[in-house]
């Protein structure tokens, strides 16, 4: 797979790709910078509540964050780890993250603020993740959690985290956990797969920062290949809750989580409740369904527009014989049910205006294109309608589609899609 039109921009602009900071600068300078730069501002997800409390630590009281996306008492828990190589980010950088993992799951999220490397090394970010789980599990009722229904996840060092924790739970008899979800985790520091030499660079995450970020973790303690730090190095995986472990293809981990998942599966894993006891489990077949979904929706976009030069007529026209043929051949086995009712474009009003052409300009020249415009498709699907709006540039005589936005909820390979009526999306597209 090519990697998607809309991320080459990022990868090519000076200093996106990350890599160690010289010494006088070090992980604090390098947090300072980051905290001086911030991301842009997204969208957060609405809670019910979000509460800080404190669970005790091995050095002291640890900071933890819970996110209630309902009133509903005795939810389900699940305790998440934030990335950032063991020495970067914190509970605010992963704020937005967490109130949608809890919107989408209908679980309470609590996510963990560990101590950061190099000041505090290996094991100290693991105790204290360790710690403020096992201390979850017991506080069923103050929280109005049930904890009989717990999962563990996390993201990058995260992801380590999460599958440390799962087997130092196992080992030390508790606390029970039901699940571990492991988002592009790192599980061998003291090996180098062909994904991180092949990935080395040029795709945001470099394997020299890799091997910074194990520096700074582990020092030169010589504990690289402990299981604790790299957990596909663990003698056996047998008895470990069931996982869900999602790669990146264009990732440096990418193997190494790859080869993790394959053992976890050849393993003998701890019972685990049934998917509709744990929403969860529920939830996360609900997105992956509708991210299958939103992922044919691009490829027939793709599809439409690969074969011959577009001269806009051919898509904006839902008449035209070849979408006709398009949608006749297509549909609905080859789209799992998808029916593409037709193909059309803004409302020429908002498509001439003065607003709308100084922005596909600037856009355009973002991605070094000579044009962009929009398109909008109307879809049926489990009977009920959805509106997508997908933007496309030119490079000569040749479209690309670049971004697409939905009122199916989920998240594609271009990006998240936000939830809407047909209505209100079909108000959105027309505006100015």
């Amino acid at each position: 797979m090519s990697i998607d039109p809309c991320f080459r921009p990022l990868l090519s602009m000076l200093g996106a790709e990350l890599q160690p900071p010289p010494p006088e600068v070090g992980a604090a300078g390098l947090r300072a910078a980051l905290a001086a730069n911030p991301m842009p501002p997204v969208t957060k997800e609405e809670m019910h509540e979000v509460r800080e409390i404190t669970a005790p630590g091995p050095a002291g009281p640890i900071r933890v964050r819970l996110y209630r996306p309902t009133a509903a008492r005795n939810l389900p828990l699940v305790v998440f780890y934030h990335g950032g190589g063991f020495v970067l980010c914190d509970l605010d950088t992963h704020d937005a993250l967490c109130r949608s993992l809890a919107r989408a799951s209908g679980c309470a999220v609590a996510s963990v603020e560990y101590r950061l490397a190099p000041e505090t090394r290996f094991p100290g970010a693991l105790e204290d993740a360790y710690a403020a789980t096992a201390w979850l599990a017991t506080q069923a009722k103050p929280l109005g959690l049930d904890t009989e229904r717990l999962a563990v996840c996390g993201d990058s060092a995260g992801g380590t985290l999460a599958a440390t924790v799962s087997i130092l739970a196992r080992d030390r008899g508790g606390p029970h956990i039901s699940w571990q979800v492991l988002i592009y985790p790192g599980t061998d520091f003291a090996g180098e797969s062909t994904s991180m030499r092949e990935l080395s660079q040029g795709h945001l995450l470099s394997a020299a920062m890799i091997r910074w970020f194990g520096e700074c973790y582990v020092g030169d303690s010589g504990q690289a290949a402990n299981p604790l730090v790299s957990p596909l190095r663990a003698p056996s995986l047998a008895g470990l809750p069931p996982a869900t472990v999602i790669t990146a293809e264009y990732d440096p981990l990418r193997d190494e989580g790859e080869a993790y998942a394959d053992r976890l599966q050849a393993m003998p894993l701890v019972p685990s409740p049934a998917p509709a006891e744990y929403p969860f489990y529920a939830e996360m077949n609900r997105v992956r369904r509708q991210n299958e979904v939103l992922s044919q929706v691009r490829n027939l976009a793709y599809s439409l527009l690969s074969t011959e030069t577009i001269d806009g007529s051919i898509i904006a026209n839902p008449g035209s014989e070849r979408v006709q043929a398009f949608i006749t051949d297509v549909n609905p086995s080859r789209l799992g049910g998808i029916e593409l009712v037709e193909i059309g474009a803004p409302s020429p009003d908002l498509l001439s205006s003065t607003r709308y052409q100084e922005n596909a300009a600037k856009q355009a020249a973002i991605y070094g294109a000579d044009e962009l415009t929009e398109r909008v498709a109307l879809l049926s699907f489990e009977g009920k309608d959805y509106l997508l709006g997908f933007t496309l540039i030119r490079y000569g005589d040749g479209w690309k589609v670049i971004n697409q936005t939905s009122n199916l909820a989920g998240t594609s390979a271009l990006g998240t899609a936000t939830q809407t009526t047909p209505e209100e999306f079909a108000a959105l597209i027309a505006s100015d």
